[in-house]
């Protein structure tokens, strides 16, 4: 694969002297497509670790070094050993939590508590002094947890690099320090390691990160290739690189001091993972920073949070942040009334080049100290405050050739553009958009190929990403069309001079472009970068939106669009809470993300806030859940079921609200919201799903009736129908109170959905027969839809262009065009069809009947036919799918008289004693298996992926 060529060893710099490796895509043998989780501890016993004695050997331990009591391994280090993994593993990033007990043991009875974490552990148990394999020890000890040992044969078959500091007396890690060395055996210390340190009992330095004796810490190693970082306690305290070897066993020490571990998880890093973070000329342009040092810190933060790839731009609006050749650096050609009005920051620059700096290459050069992968991030279309006569961020490229612009500042934008910058960008930046420059013109690809080439060739890079996000208008409104061969032809000359300049380098150079966020909107504004990967010229495709995170990024979509060797990266913009951060990021891991992209992340500076860097491994290393679980609430016993979709039995169940009737979990899966139905029926119950407990009833006042449910794409907020009264209540997820209430213009809005896009909200309103579509963002009614009689469950198929909406009563379905917003096609379903899910591949669509002998009817999407009627229980409703689509849960109301009113209110003769139950249909055989008794009414059902941060 191409992207296998930034793994390749060899590449020298020279203010290192030793190869930097890109180890973070090594051992590409070792790697999955996609990150799983696997916990090597499974809470009850040793299942998949064998233990090891000094004098003992292999799995005796008649002492019991090794236990486990509570959902807690005991270690008590009585006797010197390890508890091992059957198992070798590479390329993760593994999370223990540990402390510390009383008892200590000779020889180390009075000296300070000791223990680790050996990884990448190879060859015979035992072969190091009898205790241990050989290996690179995460060390644990009081005073010194966070040191990296070589626990080798004293051969370079087990060694690690870093940096340290300079001078006598221990090697302490140096972050981004100019003095490498490769130890093959010995320690590398944390920087923070007391100097009086003392082999004593008890020990702690004034810089400890490790909590006092019987607190529990967390200790996370991430192994990546032959990169290791060390982070205690939310810290990075060590690192270290070129580790050999770079896979193997992990091993748990027993060494004389009792310790304890509850958690212990290995997430594996996907193939081609990258943690990534992109930065510019505001972040790291301040008033202070008049010395090479002062921008240091702003590339630091940034490799202490774990970053794997540093994306700078050089652009400072149109003209460079660097004394270019080709263009314009900031504050060159401008007039003399500008120049009197230079900023502190360009005049820093200014004095930085005077004194033989390259500002861009001071920033480079840092991150590669970091030992961080560095791109430089073109913005291909910089238009910011074009509308102004004159600014210090044009260049004379721009300011002369009026001729070769889109247009002038303020046109008209069609529909597709206002789309892609969302709701949340200013107006005035929509009229930036037409002052771009028009790539139609050949002088404009020239120029901006010259300026690539030119970065290219300064700056000793492993990558160019061209952003066409910034900002998203390359041709003349009504010429995009025939813009898509044009850009596709200046993008084979982009490649061939990347090409060019890595055959002169020695290594190849890795070709990025940042796209927009859905593959129709860049064919529409005449950019086909689906074509540029299959045609080789693409090497790494970012998603992203325009300053917003207002839905999902279509990963799956891209995946099945680009080849398979081209990974997908989801660029995520600035948002004001790490809540709200963790809402984007865990649905985009679920989804077999290969990375993480923070855009704008460090913006929140300008507000006055410190952004929460230390936090953001959250989002940029993999969150997998550790088990999915089905919620099923059942309505007439007011709870909710915890159910195990894979063994189908009951977990646990909780009491919620009275007549829960929608579920709906917000998309970081930390909170469920379920609507409450009993008359007055205006109450919505919040669930912490992790703690399994109700925490907060929502009143909604005169708004009766909760029903429907839906959540915004980026989890800020939570829609209910108040069906008889006619409004959609809006539920702020930070606060979890009201936070405003949207007419709906229907009568009884019985179901609510948001668009793919996160624009529209759209009800389906049972009586007056119509969905309403409502702009999301203003509470607007932006149109009426016909749909049929008592419609009321819908669904959006898995491509996006269609919705379904079910006429309940009126036994049809009716499809609406999602561009144009128009129903395009009604046909029939008898049997009550009240809800409805797409499986993944859009290729059915399965739908349970409401009727005394209810159904679950599966249909040919393509053809619209019937393939089967399968029997469930009486009055099927929800509807749920497992993660692998093996099976479709269906619920079931309890067997008994149902009515419904002419105002959607159900009147059930409920049984106390028996219900339906979940019916558990089989997708192959299309059979039902198993029924699952949960309790009384089983009907609203959701899949909760638990999340491990």
């Amino acid at each position: 694969m191409k992207i296998i060529l930034i793994g390749l060893a060899g590449i020298f710099y020279s203010v290192f002297g030793y190869s930097l490796g890109h180890q973070w895509n090594a051992n590409g043998a070792d790697r999955t497509p996609q990150a799983s989780l696997t916990p090597l501890f499974n809470g009850k016993d040793l299942s998949g670790w064998y233990t090891y004695l000094e004098g003992r050997g292999r799995d005796s331990d008649p002492k019991g070094v090794f236990t486990v009591s509570d959902g807690i391994i005991r270690i008590s280090g009585e006797e010197w050993g390890s508890l091992t993994t059957g198992k070798e593993y590479a390329n993760y990033h593994l999370t223990l939590e540990f402390k510390w007990g009383d008892k200590t043991f000779a020889p180390r009875k009075d000296n300070a508590r000791d223990g680790g974490v050996l990884i990448h552990s190879q060859g015979a148990d035992g072969a190091y002094d009898g205790k241990w394999m050989h290996s690179i020890e995460c060390q644990i000890i009081e005073g010194g947890t966070g040191d990296i040992l070589v626990v080798g044969d004293g051969s370079d078959n087990f060694s690690v690099t870093s940096t340290i500091k300079s001078g006598k007396g221990p090697k302490v890690f140096e972050p981004a320090g100019s003095n490498p060395i490769t130890i093959t055996g010995g320690r590398i210390d944390w920087p923070g390691r007391d100097p009086s340190w003392k082999d004593v009992l008890g020990f702690r330095g004034v810089e400890d990160v490790e909590h006092a004796l019987g607190e529990w810490n967390t200790l996370e190693i991430i192994a990546n290739g032959g990169d290791i970082k060390v982070f205690l306690n939310n810290r990075m305290v060590n690192h270290v690189w070129n580790s050999t070897p770079s896979k193997g066993r992990i091993q748990l020490q027993s060494e004389g001091a009792e310790m304890f571990f509850r958690r212990i998880d290995l997430v594996s890093l996907p193939r081609d993972f990258r943690f990534s973070y992109n930065s510019d000329a505001n972040n790291m342009f301040v008033p202070s920073a008049d010395s090479p040092e002062d921008f240091y810190p702003y590339v630091d933060e940034v490799a202490a949070a774990g970053v794997t790839s540093f994306f700078m731009s050089p652009n400072w609006g149109m003209p460079m942040n660097y004394p270019t050749k080709v263009g314009d650096m900031i504050g060159e050609y401008i007039s003399e009334e500008l120049e009197e009005k230079l900023s502190q920051p360009i005049l820093n620059v200014r004095t930085l080049v005077a004194e033989g700096h390259d500002p861009l290459g001071l920033i480079l050069d840092r991150a590669r100290a970091h030992r961080m992968e560095t791109f430089v991030s073109f913005r291909l279309n910089e238009v910011h405050a074009v509308e102004q006569e004159d600014n210090v961020i044009f260049d004379r490229f721009w300011r002369e050739h009026p001729e070769w612009r889109i247009g002038k500042p303020g046109d008209p934008l069609s529909q597709i553009y206002i789309d892609i910058l969302g709701p949340r960008t200013n107006p005035v930046v929509n009229g930036w958009l037409p002052g771009g420059l028009n790539f139609a013109a050949p002088e404009v690809r020239e120029y901006r190929l010259a300026q690539l080439r030119e970065v290219c060739e300064r700056y000793d890079i492993e990558g160019l990403e061209l952003d066409f996000q910034r900002f998203p208008m390359y041709f003349k409104p009504g010429e995009e069309k025939q813009g898509i061969g044009i850009m596709t032809g200046w993008m084979r000359e982009v490649r061939s001079m990347v090409e060019e300049v890595g055959k002169k380098r020695g290594r190849s150079l890795l070709l990025a472009a940042r796209i927009l966020a859905l593959p129709e909107q860049n064919r529409a504004i005449g950019l086909d970068p689906v074509s540029w990967a299959r045609d080789g010229i693409l090497d790494v495709v970012i998603a992203a939106h325009y300053l917003h995170n207002n839905f999902q990024l279509p990963v799956d979509e891209y995946r099945q669009l680009l080849p398979g060797d081209v990974p997908v990266y989801a660029s995520v913009e600035v948002e004001p809470t790490i809540e709200q951060y963790r809402n984007i990021a865990y649905p985009l891991w679920q989804k077999n993300v290969s990375g993480i992209y923070l855009f704008n992340f460090f913006t929140s500076r300008e507000g006055g806030k410190t952004p929460p860097y230390k936090s953001i491994r959250e989002m940029g290393y993999p969150v997998i859940a550790k088990d999915t679980v089905l919620l099923v609430a059942n309505k007439h016993s007011n709870t909710l079921s915890y159910i195990n979709p894979k063994t189908f039995e009951v977990e646990t169940t909780i009491p919620t609200g009275p007549n829960p009737h929608e579920i709906i979990v917000t998309p970081d899966h930390r909170y469920a919201y379920l609507s409450n139905y009993a008359p007055p029926g205006n109450t919505i119950s919040v669930i912490d799903l992790v703690a399994r407990k109700h925490i907060k009833q929502i009143h909604t006042g005169e708004y009766g009736r909760i029903h429907g449910t839906a959540m915004s794409p980026d989890g800020r907020y939570a829609y209910f129908t108040a069906g008889q009264s006619g409004y959609v209540i809006e539920i702020d997820t930070q606060t979890h109170e009201v936070r405003r209430t949207i007419p709906t213009h229907g009568k009884i809005s019985h179901m609510v959905y948001v668009s793919p896009d996160g624009k529209y909200l759209l009800t389906s309103n049972i009586v007056s027969e119509d969905i309403s579509v409502i702009n999301r963002f203003t509470g607007e009614l932006y149109k009426k839809i016909p749909a049929g009689k008592g419609v009321e469950g819908m669904a959006f198929t898995p491509d996006r262009k269609h919705l379904w909406a079910l006429n309940q009563s009126g036994g049809s379905i009716t499809i609406i065009d999602m561009q144009t917003l128009e129903p395009v096609e009604t046909f029939d379903c008898p049997g009550m069809p009240v809800r409805i899910r797409f499986t993944a591949d859009g290729k059915r669509a399965l739908i349970p009947g409401w009727t005394k002998e209810g159904t679950l009817t599966v249909i040919d999407v393509a053809t619209r036919k019937e393939i089967k009627r399968i029997r469930v229980g009486d009055y099927a409703i929800g509807t749920e799918l497992s993660p692998d689509e093996k099976y479709a849960f269906v619920g079931c109301e309890d067997a008994g008289k149902v009515e419904t009113n002419k105002d959607g209110e159900e009147l059930i003769t409920v049984s106390e004693k028996e219900s339906d139950g979940v019916h558990v249909v089989n997708l192959e055989t299309l059979e039902v298996e198993t029924v699952i008794k949960t309790g009384l009414g089983p009907d609203p059902m959701i899949m909760w992926y638990p999340p491990v941060y």
